[in-house]
């Protein structure tokens, strides 16, 4: 894999426990995060490969486990190494690593129906919020994969399952 046909996925930061798994930062949403099979590492000017035994990603934070990574010191190696994944697996995101134009696009809720269009994405907070405006009201949820079903980038349409008393806060 060549680092043309990547996109920056994020930083491997600091150990989580003594078996392998380690904390990273995340500047890409990747709706899926949880199916992510493998990881590039650039190490120098190349790009290895890493297959993922878990990872999970709540917003911008996230847990990593590699297979073969199996101790605190084996996990310290890695800290600080960015991480890439194959632009090919990935059409919503952008070259940048960050959500496509996600602005305008129609979301609806699981139970509420249809909630409006997407204004505004803000990215400089703990968690990707995003305001939804409709002829009432302008509601923000957090762009975090218990929310989102799916984003369907032909349709532009957002399905979310986001819970009623988030979608009051906003009244």
């Amino acid at each position: 894999m060549i680092l043309e046909d990547t996109f920056y996925f994020g930083v491997l930061t600091k150990l989580k426990g003594f078996k392998g798994e380690i904390h990273f930062k995340a500047e890409a949403f990747i709706e899926d995060a949880h199916e992510i099979a493998t990881i590039y590492l650039q190490i120098g000017k190349h790009l290895a490969e890493y297959k993922v035994e878990k990872l999970s990603l709540n917003g911008e934070k996230g847990v990593i486990k590699f297979e073969g990574i199996n101790t605190e010191a084996d996990a310290q190696s890695l800290l600080k190494f960015q991480m890439y994944l194959p632009t090919a697996d990935f059409p919503d995101v952008n070259d940048d690593g960050n959500v496509l134009e996600l602005l305008n696009y129609k979301v609806y809720d699981k139970d509420a129906g249809y909630l409006g269009e997407v204004s505004e994405i803000n990215d400089s907070t703990a968690q990707t919020l995003i305001t939804i405006k409709n002829n009432r009201s302008e509601i923000l949820i957090p762009l975090v994969d218990e929310f989102i079903d799916s984003i369907d980038a032909e349709k532009k349409e957002i399905h979310v399952s986001v819970p009623e008393d988030l979608l009051r806060l906003n009244e």
